[in-house]
């Protein structure tokens, strides 16, 4: 498929009516609905062999180098039939995510047990295991672990009152 406007390509592989198909990548269809669905659509093979399918869409795919190429809004190789994830084993933690966003949560990495430390004082105000504690002592779970990441000096909360105790805090993983 082709924008028409503004050029940018997008590989893909559908079983359904092509009239009614305008691809499913992520950043593709954040294109079309910023420019709009006015698209060229070239089918390159058709066929009843899925063998042949995965082939080709693989084959294409690095022919025509779609994940790493500006031309083309692909983010992973098209596989063809292959492409579904059903049957796929994944770890708790990555079911857990999986999840959190189909609820609309905010999914954390926590990486083990978050020590929220006072700045001022240096005294340790808690041990977190989770965004939902944070969030409980009034903390954005973002800042505490960008803090540990190393990727923020300091973050505030919000106090049982309601106002703000800003740039307060600092937080590093638990030994």
């Amino acid at each position: 498929m082709t924008h028409r406007g503004t050029g940018l390509k997008y590989l893909g592989f559908t079983t359904k009516d092509l009239d009614k198909y305008d691809g499913s990548g992520t950043h593709w269809k954040l294109h079309l609905a910023k420019h709009g669905n006015d698209i060229e659509k070239k089918v390159l093979l058709e066929s009843d062999s899925e063998e042949e399918i995965n082939h080709a869409a693989l084959y294409l795919s690095e022919v025509y180098n779609v994940v790493d190429s500006d031309l083309f809004a692909n983010l992973c190789v098209e596989r063809g039939v292959e492409h579904t994830t059903l049957g796929i084993k994944r770890s708790a933690e990555s079911r857990a995510k999986q999840g959190a966003s189909r609820r609309g949560e905010k999914a954390y990495n926590f990486k083990g047990d978050l020590v929220v430390i006072h700045k001022a004082s240096g005294v340790a105000v808690g041990t977190f295991k989770g965004g939902a504690e944070l969030e409980a002592a009034g903390f954005s779970p973002a800042h505490p672990l960008k803090a540990a990441r190393g990727e923020r000096q300091s973050f505030g909360r919000t106090l049982p009152d309601g106002t703000k105790d800003r740039a307060a805090y600092t937080a590093m993983y638990a030994a």
